[in-house]
């Protein structure tokens, strides 16, 4: 007969291994808590749309949902914008994301505002297994987190409308299974899981997280190899890039194909200086609705002068490209790092390298305009778009020093780590929470337009072309006149212009080159249109279309009409089908469901050792 107190043995491993099975689902859990708290103001008056970019970004989700939703299309194109521009090729186009099930299910508005909730929830999430996989202790792994998603970058870029900008949070997932890719067995499971994540980010249209998770990529691989004194870093990241680029080749492709045939170069100088730098880390105020009228246009300017002094440097951009609150507790938690340095060292060296690159040509050492000179890199504009890779590895320093402190405290009085390290979190928490979320407030305000669908797609000239893609759009309007320089040439005829004065010249949405005939158009969607022609000879049939690679007529090829979509006709009624259909989606396509498949036999294949929360 057993004793009491060997009867209690076997009931300590099982109460160990229930505490911990507790905490591995009560830390997400208060993570996933953390976000929402956070992030609530943007789901307040859920149906509100947004001031600055957000017409935009309400537009780029509008039409793609419609496109899949009304017309059972693919959205390859995109005849409401600039006189028909491409909408997958689109750098910025973001219907393959998976996040993008919630405006399918939700609609734009609303799908908008949980798609942001989703991605605070990860991003906490993220940098909380990176901290986790670097080592750190379970309690100072929040302090990353807090850092990364609560500084104000997040919430002012929402602020603003720069939803491109949400799949930052993916990067650290990215860095997770980059780092046990090369440090661990199964390291075709880690670099297919970094390599999802990171193909996610071009799916989001996340032209800037991820070009700069590039570069950070390359960053951390160079010191990587110096630390491990292996190459393995760099063949895990060769593999990680190769399978992040099949994977996304069904954008990719068409994607390079479009900016390929339509670069952007920005010229454009943003200014800086240290005082700027030492407002957008610690000011309390990061509000942009109370910021100093120099970030805007004010009453002491015209139009004119302010864009010219804000291009050549000679004023700062929006407070938007700068606000980056750390506040004071994260920032002694940064310098803290250095007695961590053993550990730290990697991301000390990156993220000093990324503030110097934030301040652009005004940093003593300019490497933003060494790097402006690469492909991809030279289409960007502003180096303070750098600033989340800088908050990024600024968090991770912090958590390191944190980590070592409850560690080292630990093993003199038990529990005492503990609660250093939770005042700690409370404390940056508290600071980050105050700060950034009113910033949040700004972002939503605008009542939903009240808009009536027109039966007839027309395209017209707009007073302000950044302030009503949405609403025209909603009314089956196409804004001509467009902000975006990464397209074909504007040679669409406007209709007219909002004003209600109607153009001359305008001859429909079909015409004969001749100008005699008739052409009907019974059938408009985005990628398919269906003209009734009447022609009296040999005519060239034109579709008021910009014309990109890609346009077919009855499936030939179609030609370019003086910029716009065309194709030789014979005398005679006929229908003629218009359609949009590029190779490279083709291309694209296949090369993508090869490699879906292929990682995913990767993930699925047994192996021993997973990541530990």
């Amino acid at each position: 007969m057993l004793n009491s107190s060997e009867k209690s043995r076997p009931g300590i491993p099982m109460m160990n291994g229930q505490k911990n099975l507790l905490l591995k689902i009560a830390v997400p859990l208060l993570l996933a808590a953390f976000a929402l708290a956070f992030i609530s103001p943007v789901l307040q008056n859920i149906h509100n749309v947004g001031v600055s970019e957000w017409d935009s970004r309400f537009f780029y989700h509008a039409v793609p949902l419609r496109t899949i939703m009304e017309f059972g299309q693919f959205p390859l194109w995109n005849p409401y914008y600039c006189g028909g521009n491409a909408m997958l090729a689109a750098p910025e186009s973001n219907f393959l994301a998976p996040s993008f099930i919630l405006a399918l299910l939700f609609g734009e508005v609303v799908g908008v505002k949980l798609i942001i909730a989703l991605y605070a929830v990860l991003g906490f999430l993220g940098m909380y297994l990176l901290s986790r996989v670097l080592g750190m202790a379970r309690l100072s792994s929040l302090v990353p987190s807090v850092i990364f998603m609560m500084s104000s970058w997040f919430a002012l870029r929402i602020s603003e409308g720069h939803s491109s900008f949400l799949p930052f949070a993916l990067l650290p997932f990215v860095v997770a299974m980059y780092i046990k890719s090369f440090s661990e067995r199964n390291w075709w499971r880690w670099a297919a899981l970094s390599s999802l994540f990171y193909a996610w980010m071009i799916f989001a249209g996340g032209v800037y997280p991820f070009t700069v998770t590039s570069i950070f990529l390359g960053f951390f691989c160079l010191l990587s190899m110096i630390r491990a004194r292996s190459f393995k870093p760099a063949l895990m990241l060769a593999a990680i890039v190769a399978m992040a680029f099949f994977l996304s080749a069904v954008k990719a492709i068409p994607q390079y194909e479009f900016m390929n045939s339509f670069p952007r170069k920005t010229e454009a100088v943003e200014y800086n200086s240290i005082e700027l730098l030492g407002k957008s880390l610690f000011s309390r105020n990061q509000r942009v609705t109370t910021q100093d009228p120099d970030f805007y246009l004010n009453a002491f300017e015209s139009k004119e002068e302010h864009n010219k002094a804000f291009w050549s440097g000679a004023k700062p951009w929006g407070w938007h490209e700068y606000g980056a609150f750390t506040g004071v507790a994260a920032f002694v938690l940064f310098i803290g790092s250095v007695a961590a340095i053993r550990r730290s060292w990697p991301w000390l060296v990156i993220s000093i390298t990324t503030l110097l690159m934030s301040l652009g040509e005004f940093s003593p050492v300019d490497i933003w305009s060494i790097l402006h000179r690469l492909p991809v890199v030279s289409s960007l504009h502003g180096s303070s778009r750098v600033m989340p890779l800088f908050i990024f590895t600024f968090a991770i320093a912090a958590g390191f020093a944190l980590s070592r402190a409850e560690e080292a405290i630990e093993k003199r009085w038990k529990k005492a780590g503990v609660l250093l390290a939770g005042v700690a979190v409370a404390v940056v928490f508290v600071e980050m929470f105050t700060v950034s979320r009113p910033v949040l407030k700004d972002a939503f305000n605008e009542p939903p337009p009240k808009a009536v669908k027109n039966e007839a797609f027309r395209q017209l000239v707009v007073k302000e072309p950044t302030k009503v893609n949405y609403s025209s759009f909603l009314s089956n309007i196409g804004v001509l006149n467009c902000y975006d320089t990464m397209r074909p040439p504007i040679k669409a005829v406007p209709y007219g212009n909002d004003e209600g004065r109607k153009n001359p010249g305008y001859m429909g949405e079909a015409f004969f080159a001749s100008g005699k005939g008739k052409a009907t158009v019974t059938y408009f969607s985005p990628n398919l249109v269906l003209v009734d022609a009447v022609p009296i000879g040999k005519d060239t049939l034109v579709l008021n279309q910009n014309y990109f690679k890609g346009w077919k007529a009855n499936n030939k090829d179609a030609v370019d009409h003086w910029g716009l979509v065309g194709t030789p006709v014979d005398a005679g009624k006929k229908q003629v089908a218009f359609r949009y259909s590029p190779r490279s989606f083709k291309i694209g396509l296949v090369i993508s469901i090869i490699s879906t498949l292929f990682v995913g036999w990767l993930i699925i294949r047994p192996c021993r050792r997973y990541p530990t929360f």
